[in-house]
């Protein structure tokens, strides 16, 4: 697929300050930086939600928090390791991905102060991604624990 001639790309360049090549080299990075397998045609969707939202926040009277869930890999790691590998709430040895060779439970990062109650996060809404805040859970525990505060 040539990404030069993708027509949504090419109304998301027309419609924004980002050039062609600016929106394709962050696509490329969005595919890039990805845990898991991403489309092109979800890479786009989720590069032209990024570039649209900044466009639509100038507009805005009043900046409005957008606070991303995004946890980078690097994060990610520091979290597992600072845990042992092993899960918050049940101790069970965990693995950084589902594509990891070794044997474990795969890996969720948890917001402890849920990432939905962001605003209400002591330290502010826009800090809920700080380390401090994230726990490494297995799977299992991560969707029991749901959207309450549980460490």
């Amino acid at each position: 697929m040539n990404l030069e001639d993708n027509t949504e790309i090419i109304d998301l360049s027309n419609n924004s300050e980002y050039s062609i090549t600016e929106i394709i080299f962050l696509i490329r990075e969005k595919l890039s930086q990805c845990d898991y397998k991403l489309s092109i045609n979800q890479a786009i969707h989720y590069v032209k939600c990024e570039v649209l939202s900044e466009k639509w926040e100038e507009d805005l009277p009043e900046k409005k928090d957008i606070t991303r869930r995004v946890i980078t890999g690097e994060l990610r790691y520091e979290i597992i390791k600072k845990q042992g590998w092993r899960c918050n709430l049940c101790g069970e040895r965990l693995k950084f991905s589902e594509n990891s060779s070794w044997k474990g439970k795969k890996c969720h990062i948890d917001h402890i102060h849920p990432f939905s109650k962001r605003n209400t996060y002591r330290e502010g809404s826009s800090k809920i991604n700080e380390i401090q805040n994230l726990q490494a859970l297995c799977v299992e525990c991560n969707l029991k624990k749901s959207n309450k505060e549980v460490n």
